[in-house]
């Protein structure tokens, strides 16, 4: 099958809406059914940021640092200190309906990848089912479906053969606006960033728009420094971040589940991490294959196991992008449903272990992370392997 797009229009008849809407729905109550969950990051940061933002006057008490988040991120959250409620719904409510702009976004790429309207409409129902995506944000109130739908949102704006504009700005302008704001949300939309270098060797992105990443950033800490806060401070919360947790995993399977004693070399095994994606990167550069969303997809999966799998101090919900990235995968390559199965236990495991606590001792937990980390590590070997033969060969 040509990996070029089928179409980019959809004929819907009543069975199909019927079937969306009942998707739709059961999503919805599986969601409102977590609502009333109270996480100890809730408890004890976002639902103290919200009353220390109320109790000091709303938005003006962002003229000084409160919690750890982007000034982004921090806005939205001041927002909902003007209700009387407590935050709780309002946080869930926001990052769950980022899980149903993702399904359309799943929906979009398989129908246009295959011109099938079943598959198209399969992939939007089980993309709200995902366990790790409705846990994250209707259980945890996280809100890493922000940055991860404005990613993948992103990318798709930049790689899909329609000519997508909005007022007059072109595509990879629209593009790169979205990657600021969810680089504005979350450091670890960096995982990404290798696609995009992708995109800038293959003359598909100009520097010019790549530089509206950082400027949209800095647009986005504006009102927190008008309002009285330092500008360095808002420019170096990431810096501060990466300085924040010793640990080289945090509750995550990876390549440190089976290693002791490499506190003294993080600097090495970031740069380790680069080498991995760029030599990959190469491989694919050499081919001289045109872009397409298989290859882009298929990258970014290598991308983000490849970063949460060999960088130090990932938590277990840094790999949400791929959690959604790999049913596109699945979908064009059912051999990798193992990739999905082995993805999703990660997570979920590693869900529960956070948000409830599973009831193994050190030793089982030790000997099932040990297990679910050489699974992880088979698939960066699986999607290395994958890019490579697929695009190494068009040499």
């Amino acid at each position: 099958m040509s990996n070029r797009f089928k179409s980019t229009k959809v004929s819907m008849d009543y069975i199909d809406f019927l079937a969306i809407g009942v998707f739709t729905i059961l999503a919805i109550i599986i969601r409102v059914k977590g609502f009333d969950f109270r996480s100890t990051d809730y408890n004890v940061f976002l639902n103290n940021w919200v009353n220390q933002i109320r109790e000091e006057g709303g938005f003006s008490a962002l003229g000084h640092r409160i919690g750890d988040y982007t000034p982004l991120y921090m806005y939205f959250l001041a927002f909902l200190s003007y209700f009387e409620a407590e935050p709780l719904y309002g946080i869930k409510v926001f990052s769950s309906a980022f899980d149903f702009f993702a399904s359309v976004i799943i929906f979009k790429l398989i129908f246009e990848r295959t011109g099938s309207k079943f598959k198209a409409i399969v992939a939007y129902g089980v993309t709200l089912f995902i366990p790790t995506i409705f846990l994250n944000s209707a259980v945890w109130a996280q809100c890493d479906s922000l940055y991860s739908v404005l990613t993948f949102a992103s990318i798709y704006v930049l790689v899909s053969e329609k000519d997508i504009k909005v007022w007059k700005l072109d595509k990879q302008c629209i593009a790169m606006i979205l990657y600021g704001i969810a680089f504005s949300l979350k450091l670890q939309s960096i995982f990404a960033l290798p696609v995009f270098c992708l995109f800038f060797l293959k003359n598909k992105l100009k520097m010019r728009y790549i530089l509206l990443v950082p400027l949209v950033y800095f647009i986005t800490v504006l009102p927190s420094v008008f309002l009285g806060r330092e500008l360095g401070e808002c420019l170096s919360i990431y810096i501060n971040q990466m300085g924040e947790y010793g640990g080289f995993t945090l509750n995550y399977p990876n390549f440190y589940t089976f290693t002791n004693g490499f506190e003294d070399l993080k600097a090495e095994m970031i740069i380790f991490t680069f080498i991995l994606l760029f030599m990959v990167l190469y491989v694919i550069l050499k081919s001289k294959v045109k872009i397409d969303y298989d290859l882009i997809i298929k990258y970014l999966v290598f991308s983000v196991l490849t970063c949460t799998y060999f960088l130090p101090s990932m938590h277990e919900r840094y790999a949400f992008i791929v959690e959604l990235a790999v049913l596109y995968y699945v979908f064009i390559n059912p051999k990798a449903i193992l990739l999905f199965i082995i993805v999703q236990l990660s997570g979920i495991i590693t869900y529960f272990k956070y948000l409830t606590g599973l009831p193994l001792g050190d030793a089982e937990i030790n000997i099932l992370y040990i297990i679910l980390s050489i699974g992880r590590l088979g698939c960066v070997i699986y999607t290395a392997k994958d890019l490579i033969c697929s695009y190494g060969k068009a040499e």
